[in-house]
C-alpha cells in the first residue's frame, strides 16, 4: 500500500490538513481559553473585592443607623426627663394656685429638688429665667450665675439660645461645648429646654455626645471584628487575600494578625520606588481600581520579581480603601492547566484521525489500484482485461462502468477502422477541391488590388488635373476682374454711366468664379494632402471683429442684421489666420445667403477648462433651416441641401465642405443644429494652441 503515489499522497494530504486543524484549533482556542480563563479569575477577584466592598458599606450603613438611633433615644429621654419635672411644676403651680402653698415657697422647694435631681451618669437639671440667669444648676459655681454672656469654647452663647428656642417653639434642641460635672476636658452637648412661661421659668437638660459615640464605638468594634473574620476566611486564588487601610495608611485588617495595627507608608515598590500605600490610594481614584506592582513570595523571600495584581476601592463612609492582593501566575494556573488539556486532546485527535484515515484509505485505494491495472492494460493494447470487482457502492459502479467501456472501446475501434478508411478518401477529393479554390481567390485578390490601385491613380490624377486647371483658370479671370475695374473707372470719368451697372455685373462674375475656382483648388489641395497651415499667434477679439465688418456688404444684400456676442477676454490663438477667416467668412456667408430680412448672430466664448483649450464660435441665422436628411449631407462636396435650393441660391457645395476640413486640420471640428423654416446655428471649435 505504501508503494501506491495516490495513497502516499492523500496521506500526506490528510495528514497536513489534520496537523493543521489541529495547530489551528490550538492556534485559535488555547489563547482565547486563556484569555477568557484569566478574565474569568480577574472577575471573581473583583466580584470577591465587590462583595466584601458591600459588606463594609453595610456595615457603615448599620452604624450609622444605630448612632442616629442611639441619638434619637436620648433626645426621647431628655424630653422624658424634663416632660416630667414640668409636670412637678404644674404641681406645684396647682398648690399655689389653692393656696395650699404661697408662690415664694414653691419656687424654692422647686428649685432645690430640681437642683438635687441626678438621673443616667450624673446627668441633672438645670432651670434659668428669661434674662438666661441659672436659678437652679447642681454646680455651686454656676447656680445663680448670670449665662447671658458666656460663651462656649467656640466663642457660641450658650443659654441664651436655650431660652429663645424654648420661648419662641416651646420647647427645643440646642448644642454646645461643656464639661461634665467633675471634669475639666468640654465635650459637646445636646441641650433639650422647654418653656414654663407660668414663672417665666426655662427648664432643661443635656446629654454629653460622647455618651452615644462610645455606644456607638462599641458597636463599631463588634461589626469590625465580624469583617475581620470575613476577610481572613477569604481566599483568592491560591494565596491571594483582601486587606483594609485608612488614608492615613494604618493597617486596620490583613490576614497577618502581625500587620494589623501598623503604617505601611514605610512599604516601597521596588519598580516605581513608590510607597505600596499610596499606589493602591492612586489607584482606587482611576476607574479600574487596578495596580500591577513586583513583590516577593514567602518561599522565596527577599526577591521582589514576582507579579502581583491588587484591586482597590474606597467606602466613603469610613474612609477606609478594601484591597485584594494575588499573583498573576495563580491567576492563569487553571488557564494553564485547560492549556495542557487541549494540548493533549489535539494529540489524541491527530493520532485517532490518522488511524481512520489510513483504514478508510485502504479500503477506498484496493479497488482504485485494480482499476488502475486495469486502464493499463487496455492501455497497452489489451481489450479483453476485466477489473472483477464487484460492490454496491460508487466504485462498483465505476468498475463496472469501466468494464462496459471496454467492451464499447472493442466494438468501437473496429467500427472506426473502417470509417477511417472511407473519410480519407473524401478529404483527399476535399483537399482537391479546397487547392482550386484557393487558387481562383488568389486570382480576385489580384484583380482587387490592380483595381484599388487604378481607382487611387485616378483620384491623384483628377487632383492633379483640377489644381493645374484651377491655376490655368485664375489667370485670365484675373485679368478680367483688372480690366473691368479699369473699364468702370474710364466710362465713369468719361461720363458713360449707362454701361457701368455691365461692368459691375461682369466684375462681381468673375469674382465669383475667381472663389469657386480657389475652392476647388483648396479641395483637391487638401485631398493630396499638399496644404500646410502657416500657424501665427493672433488675437482673437480683432479678428473676429474684422470678419463681422467684412460680412455687412454681404448681410446687407439681403436686408439682414448682423450682431456680436464675445464672452469677456478671448485672449489669443496659434492657428493659420488665413483659414481662420476663410472658415468663418464661409460659415457667415452661408447664414446671410440663406436669410431674407432676418440676423446673424455670431457668438465666441473660451473653454479653457476642456483638454484642450478651444474657443467656441457660434453663428446662428434665423433663415430657412434644414431638416436632418438635408443636414446629413451638409459638409459633402459639391453637395446642397437639394436641387431647388442650388437653383434658387446658387453654389457649388464646396464652402462648409472646405470649412469642416480645414477646421479639422486645425485640430477642431464644425456641427450644425437646424430646425426648417426657423434657422439653423453652427458651432465651430478650434484649439487655442496646436497639438504637438
Amino acid at each position: 500500500m505504501l508503494r501506491s503515489k495516490l495513497f502516499r499522497h492523500l496521506f500526506l494530504a490528510i495528514l497536513l490538513l489534520v496537523v493543521a486543524n489541529s495547530a489551528t484549533f490550538y492556534a485559535l482556542s488555547v489563547p482565547a481559553v486563556h484569555r477568557a480563563s484569566f478574565e474569568q479569575e480577574q472577575a471573581a477577584a473583583r466580584n470577591v473585592l465587590d462583595s466584601v466592598y458591600d459588606s463594609v458599606e453595610a456595615a457603615h450603613e448599620q452604624i450609622a443607623a444605630y448612632r442616629a438611633l442611639a441619638l434619637e433615644d436620648r433626645k426621647r429621654e431628655l424630653k422624658d426627663i424634663v416632660s416630667v419635672q414640668k409636670a412637678y411644676l404644674d404641681v406645684q403651680l396647682r398648690k399655689v394656685r389653692q393656696g395650699e402653698l404661697s408662690e415664694h415657697d414653691a419656687k424654692a422647694m422647686a428649685l432645690e429638688d430640681m437642683r438635687a435631681f441626678r438621673y443616667g451618669q450624673n446627668d441633672y437639671v438645670w432651670v434659668s429665667d428669661y434674662d438666661s440667669r441659672l436659678i437652679s444648676h447642681p454646680d455651686p459655681k454656676l447656680h445663680e450665675a448670670d449665662f447671658s454672656k458666656v460663651l462656649d469654647i467656640r466663642g457660641n452663647l450658650i443659654v441664651p439660645p436655650m431660652v429663645d428656642v424654648a420661648r419662641r417653639q416651646g420647647e427645643g434642641f440646642t448644642s454646645y461645648f461643656w464639661r461634665r460635672l467633675g471634669e475639666d476636658q468640654p465635650v459637646e452637648k445636646l441641650t433639650y429646654s422647654r418653656d414654663f412661661p407660668e414663672w417665666k421659668w426655662v427648664i432643661g437638660s443635656g446629654v454629653y455626645i460622647d455618651d452615644v459615640e462610645h455606644a456607638v464605638a462599641q458597636r463599631r468594634a463588634v461589626v469590625l471584628e465580624k469583617l475581620r473574620q470575613l476577610l481572613r476566611s477569604l481566599k483568592i486564588a491560591r494565596t491571594g487575600y483582601m486587606f483594609v487601610f485608612d488614608a492615613d495608611q494604618n493597617m486596620i485588617i490583613h490576614p497577618d494578625p502581625k500587620l494589623e495595627g501598623t503604617n505601611i507608608a514605610g512599604l516601597i515598590d521596588p519598580a516605581s520606588s513608590r510607597p505600596i500605600g499610596q499606589e493602591l490610594i492612586d489607584a482606587a481614584a482611576r476607574p479600574d481600581g487596578l495596580l500591577r506592582y513586583k513583590w516577593d513570595k514567602p518561599q522565596d523571600p527577599g526577591h521582589y520579581v514576582h507579579d502581583k495584581i491588587s484591586w482597590v476601592r474606597r467606602s466613603d463612609g469610613f474612609g477606609w480603601y478594601i484591597a485584594s492582593s494575588v499573583y498573576i501566575d495563580e491567576l492563569e494556573s487553571n488557564a494553564h492547566l485547560l492549556r495542557n488539556r487541549l494540548l493533549l486532546i489535539s494529540i489524541a485527535i491527530l493520532i485517532v484521525s490518522l488511524g481512520v484515515s489510513t483504514l478508510l484509505m485502504r479500503w477506498l485505494l484496493q479497488p482504485i489500484q485494480q482499476l488502475s491495472g486495469v486502464a493499463r492494460r487496455v492501455q497497452h493494447g489489451d481489450l479483453d482485461a476485466k477489473s472483477g470487482i464487484r460492490r454496491q457502492d460508487e466504485l462498483g459502479v465505476l468498475a463496472s462502468a469501466l468494464d462496459s467501456m471496454v467492451d464499447r472501446l472493442r466494438g468501437n475501434i473496429r467500427e472506426l477502422d473502417a470509417k477511417v478508411h472511407e473519410r480519407t478518401r473524401e478529404l483527399e477529393a476535399a483537399n482537391q477541391d479546397l487547392a482550386r479554390s484557393m487558387d481562383a481567390l488568389r486570382k480576385a485578390q489580384a484583380q482587387a488590388m490592380e483595381s484599388e490601385s487604378r481607382a487611387n491613380e485616378a483620384n491623384r490624377a483628377k487632383s492633379a488635373f483640377l489644381a493645374n486647371m484651377s491655376h490655368e483658370l485664375r489667370t485670365p479671370l484675373n485679368a478680367i476682374i483688372g480690366y473691368s475695374e479699369m473699364l468702370k473707372e474710364t466710362a465713369e470719368e468719361d461720363g458713360h454711366q449707362h454701361v457701368v451697372p455691365d461692368l459691375d455685373r461682369i466684375h462681381a462674375a468673375a469674382r465669383h468664379l475667381l472663389a469657386l475656382i480657389n475652392d476647388v483648388l483648396d479641395i483637391s489641395k487638401i485631398e493630396a494632402g499638399k496644404v500646410e497651415l502657416a500657424e501665427e499667434l493672433f488675437a482673437i477679439e480683432p479678428a473676429l471683429r474684422d470678419i463681422a465688418v467684412a460680412i455687412q456688404p454681404l448681410a446687407a444684400k439681403n436686408q439682414n442684421s448682423v450682431e456680436i456676442d464675445l464672452d469677456g477676454d478671448l485672449g489669443t490663438i496659434q492657428t493659420d489666420p488665413t483659414r481662420f477667416r476663410q472658415i468663418l467668412l464661409n460659415v457667415l456667408s452661408n447664414a446671410c445667403k440663406f436669410t431674407q430680412q432676418g440676423t446673424i448672430h455670431l457668438k465666441a466664448s473660451c473653454d479653457r477648462g476642456s483638454d484642450p483649450a478651444v474657443v467656441r464660435i457660434d453663428v446662428s441665422d434665423t433663415g430657412i433651416g434644414m431638416t436632418a436628411d438635408q443636414v446629413a449631407r451638409l459638409f459633402q462636396p459639391f453637395v446642397q441641401a437639394d436641387a431647388s435650393t442650388s437653383r434658387k441660391y446658387g453654389g457649388t457645395g464646396l464652402g462648409l465642405a472646405l470649412s469642416r476640413r480645414l477646421c479639422r486640420m486645425m485640430g477642431g471640428d464644425i456641427t450644425v443644429d437646424s430646425e426648417p423654416n426657423v434657422g439653423s446655428t453652427f458651432h465651430i471649435s478650434i484649439p487655442l494652441r496646436p497639438a504637438t
